[in-house]
């Protein structure tokens, strides 16, 4: 089935366009042209050209849902999620234009003509509306970079706060972390609910987030990640925040646990 919808599709370009942003014109052009053709039977023409093409753009949809390497390789809500992580917002920015230049290359490469241009447009639109954002948190000091931390001071050593009514920062929350504290409390219950149905636990996981199933199924795939991969900072540090949740809990065998699994230096 794969093979013969890949020849229906190469064979589609050939008919109306290598990209998908040609498809469009295409169908208008072969219209009009279809007028020119028969004045007794252009309807019919029109209706074949219209129902071929809306049955192409069905087919070409279904057929790439699986294989949309731009989707997979810029999604924003990972992008936004993996932002978060630098608290220094300069560094942030940088972060975010490169992954803009990184995105840019990526279309304009050839084998990459299934991009849809809607598809990188709308994605480097929010990468700026992210950086416009970050622009205004530095001009209104919500998040202080690195340079700016050693000035600002804390509200702590002003005024004493009751440690136990402050919120985790949102910066702080991030599906990673959401994902570790479910694994492990999932785990806990049932050691083998992963190994039976990863889609009913990524279904289960974002009933509980509310964030995208998607990227979460991604995650079920290598729960703990690699031994390779726990040594990143990135990793370590929000391995260490879960566990460090778990023992204020007071449920320190969950802790242990994490421990057990070689996740904390």
């Amino acid at each position: 089935m794969e093979a013969t919808l890949s020849d229906t599709i190469e064979m589609a370009k050939v008919f109306f366009g290598e990209t998908l942003d040609l498809w469009d014109a295409c169908a208008n052009k072969y219209r009009s042209l279809s007028f020119k053709i028969s004045d007794k039977h252009y309807k019919t023409l029109i209706r074949h050209i219209d129902k071929l093409y809306s049955n192409l753009e069905e087919l070409y949809d279904d057929f790439y849902n699986e294989k949309n390497e731009f989707i997979e390789r810029f999604s924003f809500p990972d992008i936004f999620e993996e932002a978060q992580e630098y608290e220094d917002l300069i560094e942030r920015k940088q972060f975010v234009n490169k992954v803009i230049v990184d995105c840019k290359e990526f279309c304009l490469k050839e084998e990459f003509f299934k991009v849809k241009k809607n598809d990188e447009l709308e994605f480097i639109q929010k990468c700026q509306q992210l950086i416009e954002l970050t622009d205004l948190q530095i001009q209104n000091g919500i998040l202080p970079t690195t340079s700016e931390s050693n000035q600002v001071i804390l509200k702590s050593e002003v005024e004493p706060v009751n440690s136990d009514h402050i919120s985790i920062p949102e910066t702080d929350i991030t599906l990673n972390r959401q994902f570790l504290a479910l694994y492990y409390l999932l785990n806990e219950v049932d050691k083998e609910a992963f190994a039976r149905n990863k889609s009913e636990t990524a279904r289960f996981f974002q009933l509980l987030t509310g964030k995208s199933y998607d990227n979460i199924y991604k995650l079920t795939k290598n729960p703990t990640k690699d031994p390779t991969e726990r040594t990143s900072k990135k990793y370590q540090s929000d391995i260490k925040f879960v566990k460090e949740l778990f023992l204020k809990l007071g449920l320190n065998k969950i802790a242990q646990q994490i421990e057990n699994d070689n996740l904390v230096e």
